[in-house]
Formats: C-alpha cells, structure tokens, sequence
C-alpha cells in the first residue's frame, strides 16, 4: 500500500510540476500516398507544442519533431516506435522517454481524430503544397480551444478581432 501511495504522490508531483509530452504521429492520405503528421501533446495543457509533417515515419523526422521543443521536457511518453526512444535519448538523456502500449498515449492520439474530422470535413487536400497551411491552421485553432477552455463565442470573437480586411 505505501509504495502504491508514493506512486500515486509522484505521479501526481509530476504532473503538477514537471513540464510533460507526449509524441505520436498518424498517417494520412494524400492521392493514394502515405504521409505523417507528428504531434508532440503537453499533458497540462492539453495543448499541441510541436508538429511535423513528413513523408516518412523514421528517425530523421523523429529528430526534427523534438527539435521544436522550446523547454527541456522531463518526460515523454510514446508508443512503441523505435526511432523515439534514440530520438529522445539524443536529444534529452536517457531517463526522459517512457514507451507506453499501443492506445495508452491519449494525451497525443485523441488530437487525431479530430485533424482527421477536419481533413474529412474539408474532403480530403487539394494540394499538396497546401498541407502544412492547413495541419498549421488548425493547431493554432486547437490551442486557441484550449486557451479560451472552448467557449465558442470568445474563439469567433477572437478570430474576428485578428482578421483584416484588405
């Protein structure tokens, strides 16, 4: 019972103190090609600190996602690709990177399927070239969610105070 408490304690301290990711990424279609988008998720927060879009799912684009990060992450949490645990041991040292199973990243994993409602919504991508506007346009729309905790009203009226017309 003890060690169960103290590990409830520490994970709570953790949380409430230590700066905290997740990192996954997903696929998406784009005419009949694979591509991946990489999100890094601040569990806090619940809010995308980095993203990266990438033909590939390898160590290189696994590096340049982490290289985004602005503040030394105490702990992230992937699933069990590889070329996180080499990425992350690079970058930070080797105690940061936590392997969870499949599925049990839901800090990251649940922002997909919402992009995705969006990419679905919008009937897939038109241009290629266009991509990373769009993947931008709505993570800054996500964070905007949570910064204003999804009042819709202040989000329209935010968006609208920003907007010139020219």
């Amino acid at each position: 019972y003890l060690q169960v408490g103290h590990q409830i304690w520490f994970s709570s301290f953790l949380f409430l103190f230590c700066f905290l990711l997740s990192a996954d990424e997903s696929v998406i279609l784009f005419k009949d090609r694979k591509y991946y988008i990489w999100l890094l998720v601040d569990w806090k927060t619940s809010k995308i600190v980095a993203w990266h879009f990438s033909r590939y799912r390898d160590y290189s684009n696994g590096i340049k996602l982490l290289k985004q990060i602005k503040k030394h992450s105490q702990l992230i949490t992937t699933d069990g690709l590889p070329v996180y645990k080499q990425a992350i041991e690079e970058l930070f040292s080797s105690g940061v990177h936590q392997r969870v199973k499949l599925g049990h990243n839901n800090a990251v994993e649940s922002r997909y399927s919402l992009l995705k409602d969006f990419i679905w919504t919008k009937r897939g991508f038109k241009k290629f070239s266009n991509i990373p506007k769009y993947i931008n346009g709505w993570v800054y729309i996500h964070n905007l969610f949570k910064d204003l905790r999804g009042d819709k009203n202040a989000i329209i009226q935010f968006l609208l105070s920003i907007i010139t017309i020219s």
